[in-house]
């Protein structure tokens, strides 16, 4: 097998003379497909190579001149280095490609695809499941679910179906559900796992109970989960309220004791529910402690079954009666002030 002096050999005496006809992403894409074929085996070795390139910005290279060609690099530099175990330089050199990237320039869709699927596999590795989350569903924004294996597949919709549930601010359980990916699970041996996605997307707390007693074995083994029991039954209980929140009555006014009903919770923790839904900004109100109730004002947007938008659309056409009703009734009642 080729040391890393004879590709580096390679790069200088060979593609290094076409380099300047060569479309910049088309080289680091050669480069990277040479390096793997040859020097992967050793992340270490992969790295010596690789980023030599990283370095060529002092010899003005195409690659340095060209975003797209550096984001592409970074982001192979970054993939390296975390293979290797070194987690610190991995996140700098995500963050120099994340530089670029939220700069706005023009990508092609297989650099964006590279740095995301780089960035999530840095969280991931790390355990900051909410970064793992958003990146991703970037990730899979710019890749073709098809142009994965069935394996991959498989992992990447599990992978983002915990980080779903045990991410701190996800609550927009449709976004992941409306993902053709995550229908692989159906059927799998992580089944279990899309029907607690959707018991999460539904609010439903019986749904929840119930796939957590039948599948008990399985979430078990899971220690994320494992690790964050007490916060799964805070975030479905949340998602409780806000389903109810939705679907509630026309005047959107919750009693205390339909919301201690509904999330199934001693009435001294209904307020401390509340106050702790409105903090993260997804419900919005007035709680009245006299009364016992809260008028919501807002519920944070969600990405909707056809279930939900019907509700939606009777209760937008019941308001549009009510409005018509109160104009008629103005109109008949209003005195004219010019004869």
């Amino acid at each position: 097998m080729p040391g890393v002096s004879d590709k580096c050999g390679m790069y200088t005496k060979f593609i290094k003379e076409i380099e300047s006809n060569l479309n910049p992403v088309s080289l680091v894409q050669i480069v990277i497909l040479a390096a793997r074929a040859e020097l992967y085996e050793n992340a270490l070795e992969g790295l010596a190579f690789v980023s030599a390139l990283v370095d060529s910005d002092v010899n003005n290279t195409v690659i340095s001149g060209d975003s797209e060609a550096k984001v592409l690099l970074l982001s192979e530099v970054a993939c390296l280095h975390l293979r290797a175990g070194d987690t610190l330089a991995c996140k700098s050199f995500v963050q120099k490609a994340r530089d670029i990237v939220d700069a706005g320039h023009e990508m092609n869709p297989v650099v964006h695809s590279a740095f995301y699927k780089c960035a999530a596999e840095y969280h991931k590795v790390v355990g900051t499941a909410a970064d793992f989350f958003k990146n991703a569903l970037q990730f899979l924004a710019y890749t073709p679910v098809e142009s994965l294996d069935i394996a991959a597949q498989n992992q990447w919709a599990f992978d983002i179906g915990i980080a779903a549930l045990v991410g701190t601010d996800v609550y927009n359980f449709g976004e992941v559900l409306s993902h053709s990916i995550i229908q692989v699970l159906n059927g799998s041996e992580h089944d279990w796992l899309l029907r607690l996605l959707e018991s999460f997307n539904e609010g439903d707390l019986a749904k929840f109970d119930a796939v957590c007693q039948s599948s008990s074995k399985q979430m078990n083994e899971q220690p994320a989960l494992v690790a964050h029991q007490e916060f799964l039954r805070q975030k479905i209980t949340i998602l409780a309220l806000m389903q109810l929140a939705s679907s509630g009555t026309e005047s959107r006014t919750l009693s205390f004791k339909e919301v201690e009903a509904v999330c199934r919770l001693p009435a001294e923790e209904v307020e401390f529910l509340l106050m702790r839904s409105m903090s993260l900004g997804l419900i919005t109100g007035v709680i009245d402690n006299v009364d016992e109730n809260i008028v919501i004002s807002r519920v944070q947007p969600r990405v909707l079954d056809r279930e939900s938008i019907g509700v939606m659309a009777k209760r937008l056409a019941t308001w549009c009666k009510n409005v018509e009703s109160t104009l008629d009734t103005v109109t008949k009642n209003t005195v004219s002030i010019v004869e």
